[in-house]
């Protein structure tokens, strides 16, 4: 961990495996909260890459409760932070797409900063937000649609919860978790709070294997 922030301390390139290795030192709780905080904030003033991404994302979905279902399937999910305070999208949408036939696989979480986040809607409805794996995929397989929590999910995300909290700005886990689904679903609609992150979130997931994304 030390010698990935004399990299970016001293302005030096890092490799994708640099990054992978650091974000797994993160979820595997072997790095120190002033460690991580100064990671993330290096990160965001550099100017996360494509790269970044794609190594955090693979270094977090190795450390993932999986849902095993065959075929494809379809998540809606968005960083929030947008500061608009609008209502719950990405659920609305992703309950239409099901009730019209697609199987879903939703991913999310309560809400960050904006009024209602995905679990919390979902929690209102009375829908069980701590669904284990297998429940999941029985009920992608029976009704087509099933909630992914993201705290069940990716429980490693515990070691940065504080670090992030404390820090208060916008981190590279931020863009990381939308492309984290737990049932690795190929097609995504992905919310973003910047237009700027349209082609870097597109590409990463292009890399990652996603076969239709809509950023």
């Amino acid at each position: 961990m030390k010698e990935v922030l004399a990299k970016l301390v001293e302005g030096r390139p890092l490799a994708e495996g640099d990054v992978e290795q650091a974000v797994g030192t993160i979820m595997d709780g072997r790095a120190t909260p002033a460690q991580i905080g100064a990671f993330l904030v290096a990160l965001r003033m550099r100017g996360e890459s494509v790269g970044d991404l794609v190594a955090a994302v693979r270094a977090v979905r190795a450390r993932a409760l999986r849902v095993s279902v065959a075929g494809p399937l379809v998540d809606t999910c968005g960083t929030g932070g947008d500061g608009l305070g609008t209502f719950n999208a990405s659920t609305a949408a992703a309950l239409v797409a099901a009730a019209g036939g697609v199987r879903v696989a939703k991913h999310g979480n309560r809400a960050a900063s904006g009024k209602v986040g995905a679990a919390d809607v979902l929690e209102a409805a009375g829908v069980r937000l701590e669904l284990p794996p297998h429940r999941a995929a029985a009920a992608i397989e029976e009704i087509g649609f099933a909630f992914l929590f993201a705290p069940l999910y990716h429980p490693a995300f515990r070691h940065v919860a504080g670090p992030r909290r404390e820090i208060g700005v916008r981190t590279l886990f931020n863009l990381v978790g939308p492309l984290c689904n737990p049932a690795g679903a190929t097609r995504q609609v992905v919310g973003i709070p910047d237009e700027r992150w349209l082609e870097p979130v597109a590409q990463a997931l292009g890399r990652l294997g996603a076969e239709h994304v809509l950023v």
